[in-house]
């Protein structure tokens, strides 16, 4: 049995809260209590960094972050040396502070860690989609007399 827990800056109707069964928290409580950390948030000049060597420190032991929101919301020095220390068990990213990933990044040494591309539309049905809607485009634009 797992617990979701988020936090959210929105306000949030509590008819949502009781369908989904999810509760608000806040981020220190998140941090101290999950076995996951995913980020799916903006970044603003108050957010970057949001998790950093404190963050870190706090956090359950074998804890796994997930960030396919914005590179610069984790602190990737202070990521490389929780890893280091296996504080965070793995991580799974799709963006960076620096992007692409720079070929020596020290976050490059983990086994542990998996690199995306930050492009959930590329997938064979969305490229295929995106092809006819082109072509369909197209033909109208020739039906019409070109412009």
């Amino acid at each position: 049995p797992y617990t979701t827990l988020f936090r959210s800056p929105a306000t949030v109707p509590e008819s949502f809260l009781g369908e989904t069964g999810l509760r608000i928290a806040d981020l220190d409580h998140l941090l101290r209590t999950s076995d996951f950390v995913s980020l799916n948030c903006n970044l603003t000049r108050e957010n970057r960094h949001m998790l950093g060597a404190e963050e870190f420190r706090i956090m359950k032991d074998g804890v796994y972050i997930v960030n396919t929101s914005r590179g610069a919301l984790i602190d990737e020095v202070a990521l490389v040396e929780a890893l280091r220390h296996g504080k965070v068990a793995g991580a799974a990213l799709d963006v960076f502070e620096e992007e692409p990933l720079p070929l020596n990044s020290p976050l490059r040494e983990f086994a542990n860690c998996i690199f995306g591309t930050h492009n959930s539309s590329n997938t064979t049905e969305a490229i295929r989609r995106t092809n006819e809607v082109a072509i369909s485009n197209l033909f109208k634009g020739l039906d019409s007399g070109g412009a």
